[in-house]
């Protein structure tokens, strides 16, 4: 269940029961439908345009906050197993958006970092990328989107977070 919270801070959020978040830091992940609160910062709509997304409350303060989805099994049988992603980083304020897993041994070093504003306004259209998890194939892991912003305008939001294989063109 995800739902959007109210006010400049989106007090109230309520993001699914099987991903955990940090919430004792100052910017926190927390549910979108729409714009974020903060002007000149975030997407407009999530990706199709009618759904949630999430995204980091930059309005909170300066700092970093992570999210963690899920623990996901990398079936040896996959072909090209990849985390896929759509993220909006509108704001001049955004720092970064880093990618980790955990397969038991403790947090990687970042496997993917997005760094500074990627988009220039909350209506153009959301990016996509992906990460090669071939390296965990066997392990059940736990990804983390850690995301960094200096002040009120670095609202980063991620949508359509999905673990599938990856086929070559």
């Amino acid at each position: 269940h995800w739902a959007e919270g109210s006010g400049a801070l989106n007090n109230g959020d309520v993001i699914d029961a099987c991903w955990s978040r940090l919430t004792t830091n100052q910017q926190m992940w927390t549910t979108g439908s729409a714009t974020t609160p903060s002007a000149n910062t975030g997407p407009n709509t999530d990706v199709s345009g009618s759904g949630n997304y999430i995204y980091t409350e930059a309005s909170r303060g300066a700092g970093s906050s992570w999210i963690n989805t899920p623990r996901v099994f990398i079936d040896t049988s996959d072909q090209n197993p990849h985390l896929w992603f759509s993220y909006h980083m509108y704001g001049a304020s955004i720092t970064s958006l880093e990618v980790q897993v955990n397969d038991g041994s403790g947090w990687s070093a970042s496997l993917l970092t997005l760094t500074g504003q990627q988009q220039t306004a909350g209506n153009l259209p959301w990016l996509r990328d992906s990460v090669d998890l071939s390296a965990y194939a066997g392990d059940t892991i736990e990804i983390r989107f850690v995301g960094q912003a200096t002040n009120f305008t670095g609202d980063i939001a991620i949508d359509e977070v999905m673990v599938d294989e990856y086929i070559f063109p």
